[in-house]
């Protein structure tokens, strides 16, 4: 169980990485630019995701 958070936390970081770059590859600069914003929470999940698994106590 350890191991599927492990590469889940890697896959939301990857897919935030990959938002981002996509959004700035299409020049999202119209508007509200949504894909920067879902990139940046991808990558929040991931990064919880990974602190979560650490071990309890002083660090």
């Amino acid at each position: 169980m350890l191991a599927v958070n492990r590469i889940l936390s890697l896959v939301f970081i990857a897919i935030g990485i990959v938002l981002i770059i996509e959004t700035a590859a299409q020049g999202a600069d119209h508007g509200f630019p949504v894909g920067y914003v879902a990139g940046a929470v991808f990558i929040a999940l991931g990064v919880l995701r990974r602190r979560a698994l650490r071990p309890p106590g002083p660090r």
